[in-house]
């Protein structure tokens, strides 16, 4: 039997918080962007259920930000475990060797073990045979605000750059092959493999191998 454990109903029903409810998950905001330090995750958007409204609400920023859960500037976050009672304790260096992949790190095991692609998902035998999506779509930037200020007396336009974090990741985005129509992935149960998504005998691109990030300061 399975032991069921608390609901979580209420908090994935926003349109039912009052405004003290608002204002602690936005004291949490900021919060976590503040011990974070100018860091922090939050899915932009999350789309809306066919009932016409956000299952998930913890996961959507646009939506906390809407309702009021989270600061529209996440600038209002500096200082704030400070003015909470919470300061001090901030990280500033150096990392210690065993947790840069230093002496102490340990072994990391061989990624051998998880060939890519796999052979079987998910009970499913026979991977090579599922659809697939092609590396050929544009990379996706963003639409920004040109902003002008003055320095040293003349006019200067900031360069906010296109959105896109690294300029040397050139890899097209993986996109639906053309005039292919794929399974519903949300409810594919006994669905038709179509052929139009799997390539008999085509070659497949090497999954990209992850690399250490370098840390700022760190050699």
């Amino acid at each position: 039997t399975t032991t069921v454990l608390g609901s979580c109903d209420t908090w994935n029903d926003y349109a039912s918080w009052d405004q003290s409810i608002k204002d602690s998950l936005r004291q949490m905001s900021l919060a976590s962007m503040d011990a974070l330090q100018n860091w922090f995750f939050w899915t932009w958007r999350i789309g809306e259920s066919i009932r016409g409204t956000v299952e998930t609400p913890f996961w959507s920023y646009k939506l906390a930000v809407q309702e009021g859960w989270a600061p529209t500037d996440p600038r209002q976050s500096i200082g704030h475990c400070e003015r909470v009672g919470h300061g001090g304790g901030t990280f500033t260096g150096p990392y210690q060797p065993w947790q840069i992949g230093g002496d102490g790190a340990g072994v990391v095991p061989s990624l051998d073990a998880y060939p890519w692609p796999p052979a079987a998902i998910g009970g499913f035998p026979d991977a090579a045979s599922l659809p697939r999506y092609t590396a050929t779509g544009a990379i996706p930037t963003l639409p920004v605000h040109t902003y002008t200020y003055t320095s040293n007396g003349a006019a200067a336009t900031a360069d906010v750059g296109d959105g896109w974090n690294n300029p040397e990741d050139t890899t097209p985005m993986a996109v639906p092959v053309a005039d292919c129509t794929y399974p519903d992935p949300w409810n594919a149960v006994a669905a038709a493999i179509p052929a139009c998504g799997v390539v008999a005998g085509a070659k497949r691109d090497p999954a990209p191998v992850a690399q250490p990030t370098q840390i700022p300061g760190v050699l």
